[in-house]
């Protein structure tokens, strides 16, 4: 089994607009998709079944033809990672 290619990746931020335009520039996501505020209703599964709030972008490069939808949420202040980078090549995750 491989990898043949990547349909779109999530990633959350804490401001969508600024964030947007770092992957516009460093990634070439410059086709934007849509652009929405909404509940989040899709991602139940993974907040808890608790519905958040959040502003959401999905831009594309035409050029690889992946896409990355770049969320921040609006009803909670995000918060970072609970893992830390150990050396270059390896990631830990912490306890809670």
């Amino acid at each position: 089994m491989f990898i043949s290619g990547i349909q779109q990746i999530g990633i959350g931020v804490s401001n969508v607009h600024e964030a947007f335009k770092w992957y516009r520039e460093h990634f070439g996501m410059d086709v934007p998709m849509f652009e929405e505020a909404a509940v989040a209703g899709l991602m139940l599964p993974y907040t808890g079944g608790e519905p958040q709030s959040r502003h959401a972008i999905l831009a594309l490069n035409m050029q690889g033809g992946g896409g990355m939808e770049i969320l921040q949420y609006t009803g909670r202040t995000p918060v970072p990672p609970l893992f830390s980078r150990n050396s270059a090549t390896s990631v830990s995750a912490s306890p809670k």
